[in-house]
């Protein structure tokens, strides 16, 4: 699950900003103003969006789950494909709510939208999924990347107009739906408005519809004929039903979703070990779910002016801060602290990548690529064999320390079933664990 164009990604639950530049990290803002502020954009979604929040912690407590069970089992075996039944709905979910992961361009509009419900065995729910078609697509997948991509693309587009042409899909989707769906008439404000609300839902796409349908039908009572403002405040204000769950209202949701997250976070990041992360993730959730969360933050960026735009942005940006940001040459960033801090930050990367290491039977340290970006002083024979000796030296590398702190040095590893020696590769065989 990632958010990613041409000129740079935004790795979601890890506040991770790549951008395809050559650019020293502290510049690359500067330089690259659009870009960095798309990826922004999708920094602040993942802060203040329950969707995001619900889809990044079950992220992290898989992760966590498979590091538990390794640490149980005494052993960690390359590929990993541990599962059990809290893993394999949590997934069957998201990949029913993300929705696609291609491009498409050359889209001219959808001829038809259609409906999968899927039953779960032993809950009171459907899952439901929607699948376009149209001139120049068959069956894609619409989603929750649609709604994230469409916001953050029309305010960069807003306040940084340019002639490169972006694909259809993701980022037209939304309005492409709504034409479809004979709602062209509404503003692009109501439609970033319209786009965020769904995002307080846990399925995005499905309450997208459901709004459309009470918009045609008239229960909402002429609502977007109303102006902006008056609709954006109307739409925020919406409550909805959950299947299987007491009802609540939306401001609960969102301090629920915000509890949930900062737990699961300060449990991977805890004070004892990174007391940098902790602390700012323990700032950051909290100043915003006060400020901003629930206020439709987007629909206002949108409608700024751009000078008014660049001021909030830069508000936010020394408030929140960016804790890792990569440059083309894997080169690493923090505007949070001095350089020093990125040595805490960066083992957000670790906890990305190693999630996706994992998954291969490829033993180089996941971290290789950016240590010869950033600090190829640390590499040695142990990066390409078996990385995870590097827990056993006096002074720790970034991943050394991340096997060590997660409980990883004193399980064995094991390639394809074939046992990977704990050894430094030492000519002094130093190092012996």
């Amino acid at each position: 699950m990632f958010l990613k164009s041409t000129e740079g990604s935004y790795e979601p639950a890890f506040f991770i900003i790549r951008i395809e530049a050559d650019e020293p990290p502290e510049q690359l803002a500067k330089e690259n103003e659009s870009t960095f502020i798309h990826e922004y954009l999708h920094l602040l979604q993942d802060l203040i969006l329950p969707y995001c929040m619900r889809e990044n912690t079950v992220l992290l407590e898989i992760f966590m789950s498979k590091i538990e069970n390794a640490r149980e089992r005494g052993q960690i075996h390359l590929p990993n494909d541990y599962s059990n039944e809290d893993i394999s709905l949590a997934t069957k979910i998201n990949q029913t709510t993300w929705g696609d992961c291609s491009f498409c361009d050359n889209v001219e509009k959808i001829n038809r939208i259609e409906l999968q419900e899927a039953a779960i065995e032993g809950k009171n729910y459907k899952l439901h999924k929607y699948l376009l078609q149209g001139i120049g697509i068959i069956d894609y997948h619409f989603g929750a990347r649609d709604f994230l991509e469409y916001i953050a693309s029309k305010i960069e587009a807003r306040h940084f107009p340019s002639d490169n042409k972006l694909p259809d899909l993701p980022y037209r989707t939304v309005d492409l739906v709504i034409e479809h769906e004979g709602l062209g008439y509404l503003s692009d404000v109501k439609r970033i408005a319209l786009a965020e609300y769904c995002l307080l839902n846990d399925n995005p796409a499905r309450r997208l519809m459901v709004v459309i349908g009470d918009i045609k039908s008239r229960i909402l009572e002429g609502v977007e004929f109303a102006d902006d403002d008056e609709f954006i405040d109307f739409i925020l204000q919406l409550e909805w039903l959950a299947q299987d769950i007491p009802f609540r209202t939306i401001a609960e949701k969102i301090a629920q979703r915000y509890a949930q997250f900062q737990e699961t976070l300060e449990r991977l990041f805890p004070e004892n070990a990174f007391p940098l992360i902790y602390a700012w993730l323990s700032e950051t959730l909290r100043s915003t779910q006060e400020l901003i969360a629930g206020r439709g933050l987007f629909s206002a960026l949108y409608q700024m002016n751009t000078d008014q735009f660049r001021e909030t942005m830069n508000l936010l940006l020394s408030r929140l801060g960016v804790p890792l940001i990569v440059n083309g040459s894997e080169q690493l960033g923090t505007s949070i602290g001095d350089d020093s801090s990125k040595s805490q930050f960066i083992q957000m990367l670790i906890v990305y990548q190693f999630s996706e290491y994992i998954k291969n039977d490829t033993t180089s340290c996941p971290l290789y690529s950016t240590c010869e970006g950033d600090t190829p002083e640390l590499i040695n024979s142990d990066c390409i064999d078996a990385p995870f000796r590097r827990a056993s030296n006096k002074e720790l590398c970034p991943f050394g320390l991340f096997v060590k702190t997660m409980g990883l040095s004193t399980v064995t590893w094991y390639k394809r079933g074939r046992l990977i020696p704990g050894w430094q590769s030492s000519p002094f065989g130093l190092g012996q664990r």
